[in-house]
Parts: structure tokens; sequence; C-alpha cells
């Protein structure tokens, strides 16, 4: 069984209403074709590498939609700006559902990139964070921000280059640099 892929591009701003209604729509297929793919993967799966445990845990966690509160208070102590996967909510528009999922990923692909390289024992070893990036991964091989899924632009694929409007969702809790 594949790997579901996050669905990419993201909408562009100029897209119209039905374009965007059509990606939120994709992403949350997504979400329930990847929850139904771990359960259906791990089932009695014998090689750890394609059901690594501890990934599978974490990665059925990130989708959930609703943390306990010992959940909500490990991650409001966390430097990773991190919150369960946006339910759909019939007040919030197809524009605020895009924006809240696109900022649940990014700020779980900024923990991925560096939960793995600590002192001591890590939450996720980095084979276990590359196989969950995998499922994050864009659905297509386009250059792509890693936060807010817009193509970038082949002379400066940088991400701040494009001022990525999740940047700042990502930073949000991360420690001040020292100055000096």
């Amino acid at each position: 069984m594949e790997k579901e892929r996050f669905p990419a591009p993201a909408p562009a701003p100029e897209a119209t209403a039905r374009e965007r209604r059509m990606y939120i729509n994709r992403v949350r297929a997504w979400r329930t074709r990847t929850l139904h793919a771990l359960e259906q993967l791990c089932h009695g799966a014998s090689d750890r590498s394609s059901c690594p445990p501890r990934a599978v845990t974490f990665l059925t966690w990130m989708l959930a939609d609703w943390w306990s509160e010992d959940d909500r208070s490990r991650a409001s102590g966390s430097p990773y700006n991190i919150r369960p996967f946006p339910a759909a909510l019939a007040d919030r528009s197809v524009e605020d559902d895009i924006a809240a999922v696109l900022a649940w990923r990014a700020t779980f692909v900024d923990l991925l990139s560096d939960i793995w390289d600590v002192l001591g024992h890590p939450d996720l070893d980095l084979d276990e964070c590359l196989w969950i990036g995998g499922w994050l991964a864009p659905s297509s091989n386009q250059k792509f921000c890693r936060y807010c899924l817009r193509p970038l632009a082949d002379e400066d694929p940088r991400i701040a280059a494009h001022q990525c409007i999740y940047l700042g969702e990502v930073r949000a809790k991360w420690p001040t640099p020292p100055t000096g």
C-alpha cells in the first residue's frame, strides 16, 4: 500500500470558490484515507520499516481532530506551535478552513524537521520523521514551499524569498535567539 501524499499545490489567492472548496475536500479525503491506510498497513505488519510503531502512533495522533487535556498541555509547553487537525466547522469559511489546515501541516513539518536532533533519546528518530514526512509530502513533484505549499520560483526557491504566510505561525513559539 502506497502512502497517501498531501494534496498540493494549495490554491492561489485568485482561485475560485469552487477550486478552494475542492482543495479542502481533497485535504479532508486525504486525512480519512491516511487514517484508514495506517490501520490497514499496520495490521499484522511484520516489516517494522513499513510500519514503524512510534511513527504510526505519532501520525495517528497528529491527524486526530481532538486531543486530551494532557496532549493539549504538552503541546502548549512545546516550542512547536502544534495543534490537533482542524475539524470542519460550519461557521468557518473555506478560506479559513484551508488556512487552518495548512497552518496545522506547516507546524508539524517544522516539528519533524528537528525533533529527532536532540541530546539523549528523541521522541522520534530520523527514519521515523522521514516516514511520517512522506505522508505530509506534496502530491506533486513541483518545487513547493515546505510550509504553504505554493509553487516556488525557480530563480529563488528559498522560503523567505516568497514571503511564506505560515512562517510566522511556524516560528510563533520558537525561543528567542541570543544576542550579542
